[in-house]
């Protein structure tokens, strides 16, 4: 899964990670249960900051796209909603 460089300019790049991996999903690209690139491997592949990378990735999370599974990575999520530890996190 390389990230897009196609996308536009005045995008903010957390903006531009979400949009990513979400065209991803909707492509079928990506499919439930599959894993994602870790945050510092996105940072590298697409050239930005981990933090930024990393903060898409706890929206998606909280949007219910993505699931951390401890020790073994994130993974897009297998049914659809917020994850309940992402609730617990914003609390």
């Amino acid at each position: 899964m390389e990230p897009s460089r196609g996308a536009p300019r005045g995008s903010h790049p957390f903006e531009r990670v979400r949009e990513h991996l979400l065209v991803s999903l909707h492509l079928g690209r990506l499919q439930p249960g599959d894993r994602v690139p870790s945050v510092r491997r996105f940072a590298v592949m697409s050239g930005m900051n981990r933090k930024t990378v990393h903060r898409a990735y706890r929206a998606l999370v909280g949007e219910g796209f993505l699931a951390v599974r401890p020790g073994a990575g994130t993974f897009v999520a297998t049914s659809p909603g917020p994850h309940p530890s992402a609730q617990r996190e914003d609390e």
